[in-house]
């Protein structure tokens, strides 16, 4: 979910070294909606499940605009002028996002209990 995405055409390269014939290539993020396109053309060879890419510069204005929709946040990692790298935020799971929800008690059990049946 890169919202300036729409605005700027972040540099987007492979993690692997590159195979296949390049070709112009819309790329959406996880949403695969309109407002999920990372960037309307780039220059891409096929890729395949798992492959990662890295897109960049993005900013802090990526974290701040982010949206928690369909899919967890991922890790954020930070690359040092060096060229090392040290995660800043690890990436969310399930229990990340149940950890602040509370059920009122009046709801804990949402349905009646069934009453007793009485002998005739």
């Amino acid at each position: 979910m890169l919202f300036t995405g729409f605005w700027y055409d972040h540099d987007v390269r492979l993690t692997r070294d590159s195979e296949g014939e390049v070709a112009d290539t819309v790329l959406y993020g996880p949403l695969c909606m309109n407002i999920d396109v990372v960037r309307r053309s780039v220059q891409l060879p096929p890729l395949a499940v798992g492959d990662r890419l890295v897109i960049g510069p993005t900013g802090a204005y990526n974290n701040t605009q982010w949206m928690q929709f369909i899919e967890y946040r991922p890790a954020i990692a930070l690359i040092h002028m060096d060229g090392s790298h040290s995660a800043i935020r690890l990436a969310e799971g399930l229990d990340d996002m149940c950890r602040l929800d509370v059920t009122p008690a009046h709801l804990a059990e949402p349905f009646a209990r069934p009453r007793p049946v009485r002998a005739a």
